[in-house]
C-alpha cells in the first residue's frame, strides 16, 4: 500500500475548488483570448538587485496573470525549457498545455515575458489529453540547441498515468519512452500526484527522472534518480523536512540542479531548496547545497515546481499558481554562482 501524504486530500480539493472558481469567473466575463499580465515583483527586496544570496544571485521576477490563448489558460505551470534555436522558453501545465514564452533580458535582468503561443498536448490519435492521462510535470529539450530550427522535441513526464512521451512543440505526441522497473506501475508511487515530477537529458547518461516522493520499498530518508537506461543514484533527504524533489536541471559542468519544496496547510508557509548533486559511479553522489528559501524570513515565496537552463549559470524558475485563487504565477531568473574552489 502506498504511503498517505497528511495534506494531500485537503490540498487536493482547495486546487480543485481554485480552479473551478477561476474558470468560472472566466466563463463570465469573456470566453475570449486574455492577453498576458506581467507585473515586476521582487520575492525579496534585500537580494533581487543582483546582491549574491548564498550560492545564487537573483536577476528579476515576474507575476504572470492567467492569460488564454487558443483555448489555453495560463496556470498550473510546472515545468519549463529553453530552446536556444527557436529562442523561446517553454512552459507546461498540470492540465496538458504546453505556451511558447519569450522572455526579455535587459542589462542582465529579467524584465518582460511575451505569450506568442499555445496549444493542448494530445494523445497518439491526435486528440486533446484528458484525465487520467493529463498531470504533465517534467519537460526537457532534445535538438534545442544544433541550428536546425524547427526540430526541437519536447520530452514529458506524467504523474497520475506516469509515461514519458516526445513530443512536438505544437502539443503532438509521436513517441513514447520505455520507463525502468517499477516506475510503469503507479501503485509503488506515495500518490497519484506524487509520481513522475521531473525529466532531464544528462550528458553522459541520457534521459533522467526522479518521482516526488520515494518509491514505496525504498528507503523514506534519500531520494532517487533514475536514468532510463536502467542506472539510479541516491542522495539524502532533509531528515527534519523531507521536502519533495519536484524538478532537475543540469549544471554547465554536469551536475544536476534539484529543485525541492515543502509546504504548510492551505500553502501559507513554503520552505523552497536549490541542491547541487553530482552523479558519481556505483550509483553514488555527492549532493551540496546551493540556496534556500523560507517563508517569514522576507521572501515572497510560492510553489516552486518548474526549472530551466538558460545560458552558461544562468536560470529560469516558476512557480505553479495551483488554479489561481489563492497563489501567483511567478517567473524567477536567477545565476547559480560557482562553487569554492571552482
Amino acid at each position: 500500500m502506498s504511503r498517505s501524504n497528511a495534506f494531500h486530500p485537503v490540498c487536493l480539493w482547495i486546487k480543485r475548488f481554485s480552479l473551478f472558481v477561476a474558470l468560472s469567473t472566466a466563463t463570465y466575463v469573456s470566453a475570449d483570448d486574455r492577453p498576458l499580465g506581467v507585473s515586476p515583483v521582487s520575492i525579496n527586496d534585500q537580494y533581487d538587485h543582483g546582491a549574491p544570496y548564498q550560492g545564487i544571485r537573483l536577476h528579476g521576477a515576474l507575476k504572470l496573470s492567467q492569460a488564454r490563448l487558443n483555448g489555453q489558460i495560463l496556470s498550473e505551470l510546472s515545468g519549463l525549457a529553453w530552446d536556444d534555436d527557436e529562442q523561446v522558453l517553454y512552459a507546461i501545465s498540470d492540465e496538458a498545455s504546453v505556451f511558447h514564452l519569450r522572455p526579455k533580458i535587459v542589462n542582465g535582468r529579467l524584465a518582460d515575458v511575451e505569450l506568442v503561443a499555445a496549444y493542448p498536448l494530445t494523445d497518439f490519435k491526435g486528440r486533446s489529453l484528458r484525465q487520467p492521462d493529463i498531470d504533465s510535470e517534467g519537460l526537457v529539450l532534445k535538438r534545442s540547441n544544433n541550428g536546425v530550427p524547427g526540430d526541437t522535441e519536447l520530452v514529458i513526464s506524467f504523474e497520475a498515468r506516469p509515461r514519458i512521451q516526445g513530443f512536438t512543440p505544437q502539443g503532438r505526441v509521436f513517441r513514447e519512452y520505455p520507463l525502468p522497473g517499477r516506475l510503469n506501475n503507479i501503485n509503488v508511487y506515495a500518490a497519484r500526484n506524487k509520481a513522475l515530477e521531473s525529466v532531464v537529458v544528462h550528458p553522459v547518461y541520457g534521459l533522467l527522472t526522479a518521482p516526488e516522493i520515494p518509491l514505496d520499498g525504498t528507503p523514506e530518508a534519500v531520494h532517487t534518480i533514475y536514468a532510463l537506461s536502467g542506472l539510479s543514484w541516491r542522495f539524502p533527504r532533509d531528515e527534519k523536512n523531507r521536502l519533495a524533489l519536484v524538478d532537475l536541471e543540469v549544471l554547465p559542468d554536469g551536475a544536476l540542479l534539484v529543485l525541492l519544496r515543502r509546504y504548510s496547510l492551505l500553502f501559507t508557509h513554503w520552505l523552497i531548496d536549490l541542491k547541487r548533486v553530482e552523479l558519481l559511479p556505483g550509483g553514488l553522489t555527492r549532493s551540496t547545497p546551493v540556496a534556500r528559501f523560507e517563508s517569514g524570513t522576507a521572501w515572497r515565496l510560492d510553489n516552486f515546481e518548474g526549472l530551466a537552463h538558460h545560458r552558461d549559470n544562468f536560470y529560469f524558475m516558476v512557480s505553479d499558481d495551483n488554479g489561481g485563487l489563492l497563489q501567483d504565477t511567478f517567473l524567477v531568473y536567477f545565476e547559480v554562482l560557482d562553487p569554492p574552489g571552482r
